[in-house]
């Protein structure tokens, strides 16, 4: 990935500016319930946050085919949620509340953080919250 590329500059201002003013709060805290999907405003979770930078590239004229929300297992197993964006010419890139800086998946793996892209066996499926669609890529 080019890391001076005005496609690359634009995520890396966004995953910067949106973990820095989004909050992790989890549905429970927030709603009062185990899972609730919905764009982040001051807080969220992380398919929240991950959902609020696909909102922000969106607004910045990115193709939504492009940007998929993807479901990974860490370290202890627990289910987390990422956004992978694909541009024409690069590897996909991930956009993610737990890491500062935007990582190919080969970086996120050789750190151990991700289990692996495993979950990501089933074709993309189009579902729609607050009357907008989103691309989810999961089990």
């Amino acid at each position: 990935m080019p890391p001076t590329s005005k496609p690359f500059d634009q995520l890396r201002a966004v995953n910067a500016t949106v973990n820095s003013t989004v909050s992790y709060e989890t549905d429970q805290e927030l709603y009062g319930r185990d899972d609730l999907w919905t764009v982040a405003g001051d807080a969220g979770d992380c398919e929240d946050i991950a959902l609020r930078k696909r909102e922000e590239l969106l607004k910045l004229g990115w193709a939504p085919q492009d940007l998929r929300l993807v479901r990974v297992d860490i370290y202890d197993k627990t289910g987390h949620a990422v956004l992978e964006v694909r541009w024409p010419g690069e590897e996909p890139v991930i956009l993610d509340n737990m890491f500062r800086q935007v990582i190919g998946w080969d970086t996120a793996q050789a750190n151990g953080y991700f289990e692996g892209r495993t979950m990501r066996l089933k074709p993309p499926k189009v579902i729609t919250i607050n009357g907008v669609e989103i691309t989810t890529v999961g089990p």
